[in-house]
């Protein structure tokens, strides 16, 4: 195996790896009879404007590098199918990784639409599993969370933003983003929310106020030159 095909069986995964593998396992689950999928509706399910976040435009190409380091890691298998055309794609996570259907259901749309609330779970995996209330998608959870068999760090809780009432969950396939760890910061002004993630979203905001102040202005200025 070579250099680049050893990076590809380490633990983090690429976002186009996330994505195409969340799309093998909903379609496995809500389409069962268009799948295994082909190239070009791996490529579709990936860029759908439903049911992901973010919305995204991967190629062709960006599709098939997830697919070789999906089989890489012995999660995905090519499928020749006798008459066919094109080549299928099948993924092969649940067996490796020993998962039942809730769970299943879980961590496609954590992969498909990131960080969760409880409620916002129970909602969402309605086509793929349907959770009888919000306490089975937490036990879900803590089973996920309590695997005793590799991998075993697959879905962890995060810390409560600022203005929220509910601690949402994100799944552990890629490191996690400074924004989605907002880790919330006691002063003596009130709660603030410390992230990296922030300062250039502050900036712009800054900008933007800058810009109306300006606009106000003008317009005042404008007003006034008529008496």
């Amino acid at each position: 195996m070579d250099t680049m095909s050893e990076a590809h069986t380490e633990r983090d995964w690429a976002f186009e790896e996330i994505r195409v593998m969340g799309v093998l396992m909903e379609k496995a689950l809500t389409t069962p009879d268009q799948y295994p999928l082909s190239l070009n509706s791996l490529v579709l399910g990936c860029n759908q404007s439903t049911s992901r976040d973010p919305v995204t435009e991967l190629d062709e190409t960006e599709v098939e590098e997830a697919l070789m380091m999906l089989r890489d890691r012995k999660l995905v298998y090519r499928v020749d199918q006798a008459g066919a055309r094109v080549a299928k794609f099948q993924h092969r996570l649940v067996e490796q990784w020993e998962l039942q259907l809730p769970e299943i259901a879980v961590l496609t749309v954590l992969m498909l639409r990131g960080p969760q609330t409880v409620g916002q779970l129970r909602q969402r995996t309605e086509r793929l599993y349907l959770f009888r209330d919000v306490d089975q998608v937490r036990d879900t959870l803590q089973r996920i969370m309590a695997r005793d068999i590799e991998p075993e760090q697959l879905v962890k809780a995060l810390p409560i933003q600022h203005g929220s009432k509910e601690c949402r969950y994100a799944h552990l396939l890629c490191p996690l983003s400074a924004d989605s760890e907002a880790v919330q910061v006691s002063s003596g002004q009130g709660t603030l929310q410390s992230s990296q993630d922030t300062l250039p979203g502050l900036r712009k905001k800054v900008m933007q106020l800058e810009n109306e102040l300006e606009q106000l202005r003008q317009e005042f200025n404008e007003f006034k030159s008529q008496f």
